[in-house]
């Protein structure tokens, strides 16, 4: 968290989510969004999000096309 909010300067809030049952972090700079955090019970997770103009680079990236597309199933 020291790395998200001093060396990157992004800032971060966290709060839990009853019907979830979870703790959830959005980290933002600039106003917009970066990456959310959920925890949950044995495991964590993070959702990225990038624009229209960024997104295409996604796709030059050397990983698993399952991974890539993993929040569309």
């Amino acid at each position: 968290m020291k790395m998200i909010t001093s060396d990157l300067n992004l800032a971060s809030e966290w709060r839990f989510y009853k019907d979830g049952n979870a703790w959830f972090c959005e980290v933002v700079g600039k106003k917009k969004t970066v990456f959310g955090l959920s925890i949950w019970e044995g495991y964590i997770r993070t959702s990225f999000f990038f624009t229209g103009k960024n997104s295409g680079g996604i796709d030059g990236l050397a990983k698993n096309s399952e991974i890539k597309n993993h929040s569309q199933k």
